[in-house]
Formats: structure tokens, C-alpha cells, sequence
């Protein structure tokens, strides 16, 4: 069957069902959380003061939880009786109310669109809500895939294929909010942000491809803009800032991704446990060539995924409780060395390991939480060019907290309106680091035979059999008609150690309550961090090998063989090492402290609200003060239309990237020749090279500045909300490089700037409890969004490709790479439609929810591989040409079919219509990913 006919099928399923029930959706306007957690979901509530009234008028009522799989209870009393409701006692005056987060009795709707009336660019997700969401494979950043002012797609990447080390690849999907950079994001966990402060790019390849054969030794392979990577299945709830951010948001240029997880339950014991599995069996390969075809014959990635999650939690007295955490993905492939190395097969792995515990105790003076995150990746290279050598990169993160949460009953002015004060503080100390492991430090390239070609005949110069256990010649068949030479070249050993990392801690305190006709907000946060990157041993590479016969330069002695020093194991009476090239070892380190304060009122007085904050930044590497404004006006003419208009700037945060890279010694070469037949023990150094110098003195720090205009309506048929709105980014002072004098040296500059304009229509409805006998829930979110934006295509690395030693002809005229702004398509989407449909069926025994994007089709331009002659002596242009990128539709599918009252099967499909999209894969990597499924199961008590 068909991708098309499939969906079909589905499609009129889904339409008679929802019609039975239509008529029940229509009365139903009401709206109540839809329960499918492992466990109730508890998130950090701020306790917030009481609202003001008609504060948000397109919020729903919200309305007690129902469970997809019903509670298996375990009390501690063998007879258990219904306890009577008991009277809350207010609390006596001057005394210290703990701040229970877990003890809300009501829930916000799945997909809340802003929490208050200035949130217009927030986006509120439920745990569930938000799974629906996600790619199989438990990756929480997949989420916000369809949501407005967010890309992930690179329609212009020209290798899109897939490849062993790209399904090894678990770690979080990296995406851009607002036109900001993948690495520009704020990602917070549980309060604490978790973003790499060092640098999460290196100046080449931030990962290892399947056929890559030199490892570059000043880079360090896979550096992330997260130090830990969240499981989809421990989030209680998902929150998405794009625009109109509060003043106690900052430190980002494009957006804030907020996680909460599950807190320690209150009520009972829970636990849970979900496995599923996804092999390349389950995986429909499509070609993706620009030709259609597979001319090198290349097998599709084989490999074998799975994902464990577990989750326990309970009270342990009345006033204290725990919740531990725990998942595995693991990823194993395999690969096959090339020829010359007899077709060796390789066996790559990944392991994705997260663990978690939290406690929380409520005492006189408050509520205190302790809350410890762990991330543990790592992910194997073998190199399919060399005999043995392997990088395991590994990536280790790791997040705690002290948290104390309380209500100040004692601060009242009733005459300001003063009351409902609550105060948070929160310790926390993160480590993150990344390492590149190779399993040495000394590596040889050996020649084991030259050939050469006179006429059509390919003759033996040189042959030793000191490598022929391991290391082969190529057949002459395969060495073609124009090659004059060929040398047999294996290499062996492997490429040293390297790594990156950094240590943060930081103090966090807030004060929110009610005041005069609303609410106030005041907090800060002091935080230090250092940063450090080293190599802990040197690296010594062997290249250059003189062979007694068939060599050329310089030439074999007349002898037909050496004389070699005493002891020396890099020469022997057929060869020897003529260049060794040591990288030192070296450590670096740097630390910026910083301070962030913020304050903040929301006003309501009748129909006009208005939000005015303010935040200041200050860090000591840069030692700019710099102030936020945050302002929101709100005129609001009746209950369920309300209009708003916001100014809002944000700035980068703190950066380490010049400071831990300063200094890093490059690798420098030494030589020796033989003169008659004698080799000498000693190398001569070559020419001196120079450290790499990073200059990043006197730098302004980058922000953007940005105006904002929403429309928020009730539907007044179903009671969904329904948000319009219109975002316009400047971009300042961004970060970008150049060199200083030389390609060694490079400065950091503020020579960078982009724009950014987009227009969002938003829609979002849940019905619950329908009266229907076959659907028993539905829910709908769709957005489109029409943007526009001039990308500041700099970054804080020279980078060769996007520097003005890149020249491109287009249409006869001649650009540099950084003055070619006609340039789209590369995370710039101009249309885009993203919709969620949850449903319930058989009173919530089946739950199928779909997840799709649909790209209009739109003019861009992409390089044709050409290149031409230009005005520049000796350059050549790279021939760019337009190209209508075609409109794509992807559509993922969730269901989970709950076969008892513990026991759960789920299924998830992603690109359930099968469409390559516009990906273009190369030769050497032609597969492209269609359909595919992940099947798993699901326990619960």
C-alpha cells in the first residue's frame, strides 16, 4: 500500500469517527487535562499570587485529570478507608506557609497559548502533549519540530543521507528559535539553564562521518549546545518562549526551552517502565541522489535501536518524598574497512544514559527540594581507513539543585495591595564535558608497495612484507588509465586525546506576590563559570616514509638500501621515517562571573493591562552593564478579545568560546633526510609555527531588539484559542570572526547583524469526556507562519566556507559568501504549517495522536557543483543557480492501545507518507530515511 493510500485509509476512519461525535465536541467547551503519565504530573509551580481578574481571557477552565492507565494502588494499610476532606487551617499571622508545588488540585489545558495576558510567544506543553509530539527514540527537543518561529530542516544540505554514525547519533535535535543561531537558545531544566558556555562548534566538523579519513587534531568532535540531554518520557511539562519573553527570561538571541520535570509524588507509591526497539528493518530507505540512483552500490545503515525508561517514585512520610529516574538508548552498527585493509568489519556503538533523583521535604520554614540530573553519552568511531584506530567521543552532564520554596503570610500592606508574597531560592552546581578518547597516541602511515604505470602495464618498485598480516594492495584492475603512480598506504595507531568542559555555580532567588492591581516579580542570579579545554598527552604522527627503491623524493639510495642508527624501530634496511609531527599537550582555562537581576510588574485596571520589566546583565569578561527593557500593553475590549503590543531586547549569554580556545599550540612538523645510504637520528624541526591566537578584548555584547503585535479571540463556537501575531527581530553587535594577519589568528568581531520578521496564526482546542461510544477525547493545534530573515551567517570560528575566500557567480554577477544575502533556504522555511490531532477512543483504551508539518513550496538558490573562472586571477566562482524547492508534507503517528490496567502497547510511525522531502544525498551516503516505525511497550502500578 501506498504512503498516499495509507493516509487515505486513516484519513476516513478519523472522519467518521470524529463525526459520530461531533455532536458531543460541539457541547463540550469545557476543557480537562488528558492524562496518559506515568505518574500525575507535578511541576515546579511558582505558587503565584491570585491573578487578576480576567487576566487571560482566552485561558480555558480546567478541570481534574483522568488516567489512560489506571492506578494500581499499593497502601501501607492493609485495610484502606476514605479519609474525610479536612479543613484547611489558615495559617496564623506572621507564619511561614510552605509552597507546595505538588499540591495543585487543577491542571492547565495540554497546550496553554501564554499563561498570562503579555505571554503572547509562550507556549505551554503538557508531558503528554508534548511526547505526541516527539520523534520516536525519547528526544525531548524533537517537540518543538511544528511549532511557530522554530526551524530544524536544511533544505540546501547537499549530504542529507543517512549513515551509520548518523543513527549512532542520540543526542538532542538541534534547532534555531526566531532566526537565531542552533546555539543561541536558552534550555533550561528544572530552573538551571544547561547550555555550553565554552563553545558547542569547533572549526570543522562537529561530528564524524562514516568515511572520513583524517581526524583534524586541533578539533574537538562532538561539542552540543546542551550539557544534559532530557528524556522525553520524565518531562511533566514543556514550555516554548519565542517572543515577548519576561524579564526574567534571558541570556538568548533566539529563544527559551523550558523543562520541568515530574516531581516526587505526595500521594502514593508510582512506578513505570517503557521499552521500545526500532532496527533498519523498520525503515523504508529511500534514494536520494540527485540522480535517482546508487552508481557505488552503497547498503543502507543496519543497525539495531532501544529505549528503557524507568521511573519510581513515593512519599515516604507525610512530609517527605522522593522520585528516581532512569533511561538507556542504545544504538549498535557495524561498517567494513576498506580493501586494503581486507574488508575488516567494524562494530559502532552509542549509549545514552540518563539517571535522576530528586527528594522534597516540607517543613516550618518551607519546602526544600533536592534534584540531581545526570547525563552520560558516549558514541564509537572506527576509522575505515586506518587498522585499528577509534575516538570514543563522550559526553558527560550533570545538574544539581537545593531548592527552598515558601509563602511569606507575614508581608502585607493592604493599602498597596500588598500580599500573596512568595519567595524561591535556588544553589546549583553543573558540570559538563566533552571528550574525544582515542584508544592511542602515536599513529604511522606505512607504504607497503609502490607501482608504476608504463603504458598499460602496472609494475612492482618497491614491496616489503613487513605489513602483509594486515595491509594489502589494491588489484591493478581497479587503479585505472590515467593514474602514473600508486603507493599502497596503511596507516596504524590513532590520534590522541582532546577535551573540552565547564563548571558552573550559581545562586538564584525570587520574590513574586500581589501588588497594587496585580502582581510583581523581583529575582536575581550571581553565577560563575569556568571553562576549560585541554589535550592531557602529546600526539606524535608518522607520515612520511622513504622507501630503498621506487621512491622519487627525495631519491632511494643508489645502494637499494639504508643504514639505520642503532635502536631506531622507524627504520630498517627498506625504509624509513622521514617526517614526525608532534601536537603538544596543553591545558587551558578561563572564568567569567556574572550577574543577572530582573524586576517586574503586570497590571490590570479594567480593560487595559499592561507588563513593564527590566533586566540587567553584567559579566566580568566582558564587563558590558546591560539593561532589558520588557514591555507589553494589553487592551482587552471585551471578555475573549484582547490585543497586545510589545518592545523587548535581549542579549547573549555569557561566552567563553575565545578564551579556553587562546593560546591552543598547533602541531608542528620535523624532518630528516638520508645522505648516501645513511638515515641520521636526529629531526629537524621545520619552520616554527605559532599557537592559535584568539582575540575577543573590547567586544560590545551582541542583542536584538524586538517588536511585537498579537491578537488573542475565545472561539465562541468551541471555547479554543485562537492567537495572531506579528514579530519583528533586529539583530546587533553579533558575533562574527576574522583574521587577524594570518589564517592562525583569528579575532571575534561585532561585525554581525540579522533581521528577522515572521506572522503566526494559531489555533488550539481540547474536548474531553465526549458522549460517544467510540471517541472519547479529541484535541487540535495548528499554526502557520509566514518569515522573512537576513541571517548574520558568522560565526565565532573563521570559517573558510563562509569567509570571502568563498567567491560565487550568480546570474553573471560576482559575489563574496558574506555579501551573497540572496541566499535561502538553509533553516529558512518562508511557510510553514505545523498541526497536532490528539484523540481518545473506546473510553481511553486506544489513544492515536498525528504530528505533522507541511513546507509551502518556495524559490531558492543552491550551489550546482560548478565552478567557473571569475574576475580574480587564478579564483574560481562557485556557479550558483535558482531552484523551486518543492512543498513537503511530514506526518508522524503515536498510539498507544492499553491492553489492561497496567499494560500498554505503543506504536510510533514517523514519516508515515513515506517522502524523502528535499533531501539530496551524495554517492557515497544515497539513503534517505521514509517511513519507519519504533514498537514498544509500556508497564505501570
Amino acid at each position: 500500500m501506498s504512503g498516499c493510500a495509507f493516509a487515505r485509509g486513516c484519513a476516513c476512519v478519523l472522519v467518521c469517527a470524529l463525526m459520530m461525535g461531533a455532536k458531543g465536541a460541539a457541547a463540550q467547551t469545557a476543557t480537562e487535562t488528558q492524562g496518559r503519565e506515568q505518574a500525575p504530573v507535578q511541576t515546579p509551580a511558582e505558587t503565584p499570587a491570585d491573578p487578576p481578574k480576567d487576566a487571560a481571557p482566552v485561558q480555558q477552565k480546567a478541570a481534574k485529570p483522568s488516567a489512560a492507565l489506571p492506578d494500581m494502588i499499593v497502601e501501607a494499610s492493609p485495610k484502606p478507608a476514605k479519609k474525610k476532606t479536612k479543613a484547611v487551617a489558615k495559617p496564623k499571622a506572621g507564619a511561614v506557609v510552605v509552597a507546595d508545588p505538588s499540591a495543585q488540585a487543577e491542571q492547565p489545558d495540554p497546550v496553554t497559548l501564554g499563561q498570562s495576558l503579555s505571554d503572547t510567544g509562550t507556549t505551554v506543553l503538557s508531558g503528554d502533549n508534548a511526547r505526541a509530539r516527539t520523534l520516536g527514540g525519547g528526544d525531548a527537543n524533537t517537540f518543538v519540530r511544528n511549532l511557530p518561529n522554530v526551524q530544524y530542516q536544511n533544505d540546501t544540505n547537499e549530504d542529507a543521507g543517512m549513515s551509520g554514525q548518523k543513527e549512532l547519533d542520540t543526542r538532542p535535535m538541534q534547532f534555531t528559535i526566531m532566526g537565531g543561531k542552533t546555539y543561541e537558545n536558552n534550555i533550561i531544566l528544572n530552573g538551571v539553564s544547561i547550555n555550553t558556555n565554552t563553545g558547542p562548534i569547533d572549526n570543522s566538523n562537529n561530528m564524524f562521518t562514516d568515511n572520513q579519513q583524517t581526524v583534524i587534531t586541533d578539533n574537538i568532535y562532538g561539542l552540543h549546545p546542551q550539557t544534559v540531554y532530557v528524556p522525553i518520557e520524565f518531562v511533566g511539562q514543556a514550555t516554548i518562549i519565542d517572543s515577548n519573553a519576561s524579564a526574567k527570561y534571558g541570556e538568548f538571541l533566539g529563544g527559551a526551552v523550558i523543562y520541568d520535570l515530574a516531581q516526587p509524588p505526595t500521594d502514593r507509591y508510582h512506578a513505570s517502565v517503557s521499552y521500545s526497539r526500532h532496527t533498519d528493518e523498520m525503515v523504508h530507505y529511500i534514494i536520494g541522489t540527485k540522480t535517482g540512483t546508487n552508481p557505488n552500490g552503497v547498503k543502507h545503515p543496519e543497525f539495531t535501536k532501544s529505549n528503557l525508561a524507568v521511573s519510581v517514585g513515593a512519599p515516604i512520610t507525610n512530609d517527605w518524598s522522593f522520585i528516581a529516574q532512569a533511561s538507556r538508548k542504545t544504538v549498535e552498527t557495524s561498517k567494513q574497512k576498506i580493501y586494503e585493509l581486507y574488508n575488516k568489519p567494524l562494530e559502532e556503538d552509542s549509549d545514552n544514559i540518563f539517571f535522576r533523583f530528586a527528594t522534597a521535604v516540607k517543613t516550618d520554614i518551607g519546602r526544600f527540594v533536592f534534584d540531581s540530573s545526570l547525563t552520560k553519552y558516549h558514541q564509537l568511531w572506527e576509522n575505515a581507513y586506518w587498522r585499528d584506530a577509534e575516538v570514543d567521543i563522550e559526553s558527560h552532564g550533570w545538574t544539581n539543585q537545593i531548592e527552598h520554596r515558601a509563602k511569606l503570610d507575614q508581608i502585607v500592606a493592604p493599602g498597596i495591595g500588598l500580599g500573596g508574597v512568595n519567595i524561591m531560592t535556588r544553589g546549583y552546581f553543573n558540570d559538563g564535558n566533552t571528550y574525544n578518547d582515542a584508544n592511542g597516541n602515536v599513529s604511522y602511515s606505512y607504504i607497503s608497495m609502490r607501482r608504476r604505470r608504463s603504458g598499460n602495464v602496472w609494475s612492482t618498485t618497491f614491496e616489503t612484507d613487513d605489513f602483509k598480516d594486515w595491509c594489502r594492495e589494491v588489484p591493478t584492475s581497479t587503479l585505472g588509465t590515467t593514474a602514473v603512480q600508486n603507493n599502497t598506504s596503511c596507516r596504524d595507531g590513532s590520534t590522541g586525546d582532546i577535551e573540552q568542559g565547564q563548571t558552573d555555580i550559581g545562586l538564584q532567588h525570587e520574590m513574586t506576590g500581589r501588588l497594587l492591581w496585580g502582581t510583581f516579580l523581583l529575582g536575581g542570579e550571581a553565577r560563575s563559570i569556568e571553562g576549560r579545554r585541554a589535550r592531557p598527552e602529546e600526539y606524535i604522527s608518522y607520515s612520511s616514509w622513504v622507501t630503498a627503491t621506487g621512491n622519487t623524493s627525495p631519491n632511494s639510495p643508489a645502494s637499494g638500501s639504508f643504514n639505520c642508527p642503532p635502536g631506531d624501530e622507524l627504520c630498517t634496511s627498506e625504509y624509513y621515517n622521514r617526517i614526525k609531527t608532534i601536537t603538544p599537550a596543553f591545558e587551558t582555562s578561563a572564568t567569567v562571573d556574572s550577574i543577572h537581576l530582573f524586576s517586574e510588574i503586570d497590571q490590570t485596571l479594567d480593560w487595559f493591562n499592561f507588563r513593564t520589566g527590566v533586566r540587567f546583565d553584567y559579566d566580568d569578561y566582558q564587563k558590558n552593564p546591560n539593561l532589558s527593557p520588557r514591555v507589553a500593553a494589553t487592551v482587552t475590549p471585551f471578555n475573549g478579545l484582547s490585543f497586545t503590543a510589545g518592545y523587548n531586547r535581549y542579549y547573549q549569554g555569557e561566552a567563553l568560546y575565545y578564551a579556553v580556545r587562546d593560546g591552543q599550540p598547533r602541531s608542528q612538523a620535523w624532518t630528516r633526510t638520508h645522505v648516501g645510504s645513511d638515515v641520521p637520528a636526529d629531526y629537524t624541526m621545520n619552520a616554527p609555527v605559532t599557537n592559535w591566537k584568539m582575540t575577543a578584548n573590547g567586544l560590545d555584547t551582541p542583542y536584538k531588539d524586538e517588536y511585537t503585535a498579537t491578537a488573542r479571540i475565545l472561539d465562541p463556537l468551541a471555547g479554543g484559542q485562537f492567537r495572531v501575531r506579528y514579530a519583528e527581530r533586529h539583530g546587533k553587535d553579533e558575533y562574527s570572526s576574522d583574521e587577524c594577519g594570518s589564517s592562525l589568528c583569528n579575532v571575534l568581531t561585532n561585525n554581525g547583524s540579522s533581521y528577522y520578521e515572521s506572522v503566526t496564526a494559531e489555533y488550539s482546542k481540547y474536548w474531553h469526556n465526549l458522549k460517544n461510544p467510540l471517541l472519547s477525547s479529541l484535541g487540535i493545534s495548528a499554526n502557520i507562519t509566514w518569515a522573512d530573515q537576513e541571517k548574520n551567517t558568522g560565526t565565532y570560528y573563521y570559517d573558510a566556507d563562509l569567509s570571502d575566500e568563498v567567491h560565487i557567480e550568480y546570474k553573471g554577477q560576482y559575489y563574496t559568501a558574506d555579501t551573497f544575502k540572496m541566499i535561502t533556504g538553509n533553516l529558512d522555511i518562508p511557510v510553514r504549517v505545523g498541526a497536532t490531532l490528539t484523540t481518545s477512543w473506546f473510553n481511553d483504551a486506544l489513544f492515536v495522536d498525528f504530528n505533522a508539518g507541511y513546507n509551502f513550496a518556495y524559490e531558492g538558490v543552491y550551489d550546482t557543483d560548478e565552478e567557473v573562472p571569475g574576475p580574480i586571477p587564478g579564483v574560481d566562482y562557485h556557479v550558483y543557480d535558482d531552484r523551486t524547492f518543492s512543498p513537503t508534507l511530514m506526518v508522524d503517528l503515536h498510539a498507544q492501545y492499553n491492553v489492561s490496567e497496567m499494560a500498554a502497547i505503543e506504536l510510533e510511525v514517523n514519516n508515515l507518507l513515506d517522502t524523502a522531502g528535499n533531501s539530496v544525498a551524495t554517492n557515497t551516503n544515497p539513503w534517505v530515511r521514509g517511513r519507519s516505525f519504533w514498537l514498544g511497550t509500556k508497564l505501570r502500578m
